[in-house]
């Protein structure tokens, strides 16, 4: 009876992992495409810190501009300047927000910039639940760092991040262009 009440307790915890592991991607790959993107009017906040809170911050954003009719959300985004490994993380610059498709006018705090069509890696990556983008990170990175080497790529420039709920994906945009128009920070 004990092993028959064990094997069941077993059974049920290796599906509950294997459905939460499914949920937040970890059998998914990361998939790149070498694409133009853009453009995108992006309405963002800045800030300096730890980029673990992105998610709250882009909510922060939502929430501003919830009373606007006009602006037509299409996804949230992130955009990081800096690298985690070289740089402090109370001194990390990100900006978050939405972006849309259309022009829009803010009040302060938020800012508005366009994200002209530009050449860009992208990465693709399913969003099925809150821990995709926790999972995706943790991908990304590391199949970035092999997808330019097999290329022979050098970048040099800011990573954003695109949530497309629409499309439930996270897309990983990094310009090879030279001359990308991303917002400047403190601007």
């Amino acid at each position: 009876m004990l092993k028959i009440s064990f094997s069941i307790i077993a059974a049920v915890v290796i599906i509950a992992s294997s459905l939460i592991s499914f949920h937040a991607g970890v059998f998914d790959k990361i998939n790149f495409l070498e694409e133009n993107r853009g453009p995108y009017t992006l309405v963002y906040k800045e800030y300096r810190g730890s980029y673990s809170t992105i998610g709250y911050r882009i909510n922060d954003v939502l929430k501003l501009i919830k009373s606007d009719k006009n602006i037509k959300v299409n996804g949230g985004f992130a955009l990081f300047y800096d690298n985690p490994h070289q740089s402090p993380a109370d001194s990390l610059r990100s900006i978050c927000g939405i972006f849309t498709d259309s022009l829009v006018s803010v009040k302060t705090p938020l800012k508005i910039a366009e994200y002209k069509e530009t050449y860009c890696i992208v990465g693709k990556f399913p969003l099925r639940s809150f821990f995709s983008y926790i999972t995706g990170l943790y991908k990304f990175y590391p199949a970035l760092e092999k997808y330019c080497k097999v290329k022979g790529i050098h970048l040099n420039s800011p990573v954003m991040e695109l949530i497309d709920t629409k499309n439930k994906t996270i897309l990983y945009v990094i310009s090879t262009s030279n001359i990308a128009s991303f917002p400047e920070f403190g601007k």
